[in-house]
């Protein structure tokens, strides 16, 4: 614009300029606000663009032809101002913005829901579950990662009160997360997922995901708290070898416990789905955890066992305490005391307004511990073997159920109260060879389990063994069957005790039928061995 001169007229405020020019071009209408000072008086006015652009256009016009411009370049100014006009006025003639940038920005910033999820959601707000699950599944048909999808399906199956079906949609919801690479979205789900349907498994893939991710996060509790977890839940899934190698890498790496990797890695080995490369992976972390065992064994000893792992955000069950006296012995010498002090006297009736149903407040759930690296050991020390484990039930008749415990009686007829808080873990089996009608409760029996004890000779797990053929218990008896009473008698010591239940909580209602097993020692065997593998 001023080609006399010689400095160079390069810089920011020519492209201020153009915008200001595009700006008059496109929102001549705009109100632009002013601040003015003059001595005492100030304070602001508007004035449309179409007047206060062209005024400053003017501006710089006199100041150019006046030299008055003080060494700023104006014409660069004049000029961007009339650059930024011109192209404005172009793409506006040529239709170019709603021909091409706008459908393109509207691609890439908007979301537009699908129309089966428009129609699903207009329903669910008039109330129509069933027309909203309708639309809801046609569209996860399509699309069956659907995030959106799937979390109205779960809120329309919730609306309706099928609780199944919604704890069924809010597990895969999560795995639409994994599926998604959302990975924190999916802790999230996963978190409420604990907190409404808690008996409801996550597929084992998306538990391993979750896994792996929290231990690039360095968060080792919280993947070993999920490897744990879908150990637990799927004992016959074709990747329970990789879930048990990543758990056994975890604990000797991480946690500096070789004899536990050595424990879990034996269990993957011994696994008829192991394929030859888990093998081969599971025999390296074996020979490391041999080698740490072995320099251990020289200069170390080996921790004390815990018996549970540390609670996390995904895993602790949120309750209170029930406010009980101390107990200094077992919880069965607990009870037999009660009993033997029942016999000397008559006992008072169970509490006519204690109901199943009624939920007192809830234990703080126990939950594992992972251990640190051991103490130090002198050098000619040797190695601890592995500590026997042993169950020692107590066959007993649950006749009342209290706001406190669970009331027995023994063989020998004595009466006493097992407290809620004793009982951590709940197992159910079907025994017998024998193919029973549905409804029938022959072979039922329930186990509450305590805390395992240390003895001289190994680990000793007491648990309070009942038969549902015996149950006498007088809230009960308007059940419409003896499954269904025993059913109702499981669901209130998992809800009053916060026990863990034995393999799920799903099995040990009878959801899906009760786990069977040929004879008592069967069962007993894979009930230890499901209460170690929990306790390491």
């Amino acid at each position: 614009m001023n080609p006399e001169s010689s400095v160079p007229m390069v810089g920011a405020s020519g492209a201020i300029s153009g915008l200001m020019g595009a700006f008059l071009v496109r929102l001549a209408a705009t109100r632009i606000r002013f601040y003015y000072w003059l001595l005492f008086v100030q304070g602001t006015f508007f004035m449309p663009a179409y007047v206060a652009l062209p005024l400053w256009l003017l501006q710089q016009f006199v100041m150019a032809r006046y030299g008055a411009s003080g060494g700023i370049a104006v014409w660069a100014h004049i000029g961007g101002f009339a650059f930024g006009a011109l192209v404005a006025g172009l793409v506006r003639l040529s239709n170019f913005e709603e021909s091409i940038l706008a459908p393109a920005i509207a691609k890439r910033t908007s979301w537009s829901p699908s129309e089966h999820l428009t129609k699903a959601l207009a329903k669910l707000d008039r109330n129509d579950a069933e027309g909203s699950i309708k639309d809801l599944v046609a569209l996860l048909t399509q699309s069956p990662n659907n995030i959106e999808g799937r979390a109205a399906l779960v809120a329309a199956y919730t609306q309706k009160g099928d609780i199944a079906a919604a704890g069924r949609e809010s597990a895969r919801l999560v795995s639409a997360y994994v599926v998604a690479r959302d990975l924190d979205g999916a802790l999230s789900a996963l978190e409420e997922h604990r907190r409404a349907h808690p008996d409801v498994p996550i597929a084992m893939r998306s538990l391993l995901t979750l896994a792996a991710h929290r231990e690039k996060e360095a968060r080792h509790r919280e993947a070993a708290d999920l490897y744990l977890k879908a150990i637990q839940a799927w004992p016959d899934d074709p990747l329970l070898p990789k879930a048990l190698i990543a758990y056994g890498r975890l604990m000797l790496e991480v946690f500096q416990q070789p004899g536990d990797t050595l424990a879990i890695l034996e269990g993957a080995l011994a696994n008829p789905r192991t394929t030859p490369e888990f093998r081969r992976a599971a025999e390296e972390v074996m020979a490391a955890a041999r080698r740490a065992v072995g320099v251990a064994s020289h200069g170390r000893e080996p921790a004390p066992a815990k018996a549970e792992f540390e609670a996390t955000s995904l895993t602790a069950e949120v309750s209170a305490p029930v406010p009980e006296e101390p107990v200094s012995s077992p919880a069965v010498a607990t009870l037999s005391q009660e009993m033997e002090s029942a016999a000397a006297g008559p006992q008072p009736e169970a509490s006519g307004d204690a109901e199943p149903v009624s939920e007192p407040p809830e234990p703080a759930a126990t939950q594992p511990t992972i251990e640190g690296p051991a103490p130090e050991l002198p050098a000619d020390a040797q190695p601890e073997p592995a500590r026997a484990w042993t169950l020692a039930p107590s066959p007993m008749r649950a006749v009342a159920i209290e706001t406190r415990g669970l009331r027995l009686q023994n063989r020998a007829g004595k009466i006493g109260q097992l407290p809620w808080q004793s009982i951590v873990a709940v197992a159910v089996a079907r025994i017998g060879s024998a193919v029973p009608a549905e409804q029938s409760v022959e072979g039922l029996i329930l186990d509450l389990v305590m805390a395992p004890a240390s003895t001289p000779d190994g680990e000793v797990v007491r648990c309070v063994r009942l038969t549902a053929t015996e149950l006498a218990i007088p809230q009960l008896q308007a059940e419409a069957s003896p499954v269904r009473a025993f059913q109702r008698l499981v669901a209130t010591i998992l809800k009053a005790a916060g026990a863990s239940p034995y393999p799920t909580r799903e099995d040990c209602l009878g959801l899906r039928g009760f786990p069977a097993f040929s004879d008592v020692g069967a069962y007993e065997a894979a009930l230890l061995a499901r209460l170690r593998l929990a306790a390491h």
